[in-house]
């Protein structure tokens, strides 16, 4: 297990720590809060091409260049996901969030998606409004088609391997007076070490690619 991976262990610990020693009154009190989301994502390194193409030559006609008109993004594009909100007291509150995040292009099909697990500690401004900072580590991250290789050999197929990295969330959220919903904007920093293996499973080079993103998403609160 990594650093990265023991340091959200430790925070999840602690979280667990402190709700189970919590008076029982102020357990009844407050009572966890369930919610599923979707949103929205853009930013990030692009790592892919695709969509509908067009070749451009050079002043001389020799070099040629084709462009896309879409773009895989390490920080895009649609999340879906589920969460729990722990209620510590009347300003702070926890969130834990589990979530699938992907981005996709076509022509050539090109997909990157991964898991995210998140712990996100937030301060209560008033009865709509809060603010949160926390951790959020990317797991099972994974490649699909041709990615951009950052390598100088391309004359053979590489797979991309990924790390599980950790990354830091900023988050802004606004709850609806009547309503069981609330609308959430985030920032997220976060990169990824990328290992290009061989057919053989040998390196032919490692790069890093940043993932950091705004996103907006809406949760459905039950």
């Amino acid at each position: 297990m990594n650093t990265h991976s023991n340091t959200l262990g430790i925070a999840i610990f602690l979280i667990a720590g402190n709700a189970i020693a919590a008076p029982v009154n102020q357990q009844n009190t407050f009572s966890p809060q369930f919610s599923v989301f979707a949103g929205i994502t853009n930013g990030g390194d692009a790592i892919g091409f695709g969509g509908q193409s067009q070749v451009q030559s050079d002043q001389e006609g020799q070099n040629n260049t084709t462009n896309y008109d879409e773009t895989l993004k390490a920080g895009g594009f649609a999340v879906i996901g589920s969460g729990v909100n722990f209620k510590m007291s009347h300003q702070f509150n926890i969130q834990l969030n589990a979530s699938y995040h992907w981005d996709q292009v076509q022509n050539p099909d090109a997909k990157f998606t991964r898991f995210a697990f998140e712990v996100l500690p937030y301060y209560q401004l008033n009865q709509q409004i809060k603010l949160g900072l926390g951790l959020t580590q990317h797991f099972n991250v994974k490649s699909s088609g041709n990615i951009t290789p950052k390598t100088p050999d391309t004359s053979s197929v590489l797979t991309a391997d990924f790390n599980n990295p950790l990354g830091f969330a900023a988050s802004f959220n606004y709850q609806f007076e009547n309503f069981p919903g609330l609308i959430e904007l985030r920032a997220v920093k976060i990169d990824y070490d990328i290992d290009m293996l061989d057919q053989t499973g040998k390196s032919k080079a490692q790069f890093t690619v940043k993932g950091d993103h705004l996103g907006l998403y809406y949760h459905w609160l039950f």
